[in-house]
């Protein structure tokens, strides 16, 4: 038997390969205001929802940074580049949540990102998942474990029966705080040598992760 119930996801690089895509468009966003977004900075709001994202690039930027405004250009100009082929999926995503389907291991999704957005870059994906958690559904963000609590008692499974597949350590933060297992398939970062020791797994890919919640 497995040993856990559910699988809970991030989505953003870990089900869909939208990070750079993000990255780009919104460095490039704000240097047409004017701004420039270093790597380091970026990288603070990885994994990040959007007020937490908001309030970092205003510390670094200034309070004067135009973030709602940059935003929603930014997102227009990402709809635009996904309207016809969608959101690149990682590797072995559907292979993944197949073989958690097969083994009776329930799935969803814990995202910072907004309901609404989440659902249209998932649709591929929705037959696959019980439901969505989002950032714009809780009161504080990840790395507060308000997220994946609020996923865990959706699915009515308790933490410590919930593994989570993270690439951020925000969202690994708050998946240890909400007592569960986590694993960790890096992306944009590389997780933090102290955060190596507290999670589960580091692994490569996608596939890779779920094989070791599969078969422990």
């Amino acid at each position: 038997m497995p040993q856990f119930k559910a699988c809970i996801f991030d989505m953003d690089g870990v089900l869909l390969d939208s990070e750079r895509i993000v990255r780009d468009v919104f460095t490039r966003v704000c240097a047409e205001f004017g701004f420039v977004v270093s790597p380091e900075i970026y990288l603070k709001s990885v994994g990040r929802n959007s007020r937490d994202t908001r309030d970092i690039m205003r510390e670094h930027l200034g309070g004067d940074f135009p973030y709602e405004e940059i935003e929603l250009k930014a997102s227009d100009l990402i709809s635009d580049q996904v309207a016809k082929s969608g959101w690149p999926l990682k590797p072995g995503v559907i292979e993944s949540l197949e073989n958690l389907r097969k083994n009776g291991i329930r799935c969803c999704v814990a995202t910072s990102t907004e309901q609404n957005e989440a659902r249209n870059r998932l649709r591929e994906l929705m037959g696959y998942f019980e439901h969505i958690s989002s950032g714009d559904e809780v009161s504080r963000g990840k790395p507060d474990p308000e997220l994946f609590l609020l996923a865990a008692s959706r699915l009515a499974i308790a933490p410590e029966d919930c593994v989570v597949i993270e690439d951020s350590e925000y969202g690994a933060q708050g998946a240890l705080g909400a007592g569960m297992k986590v694993v960790i398939v890096p992306d944009l970062k590389t997780p933090p040598d102290w955060l190596v020791p507290k999670a589960s797994g580091v692994f490569s890919s996608v596939d890779l992760a779920v094989r070791w919640v599969v078969g422990g």
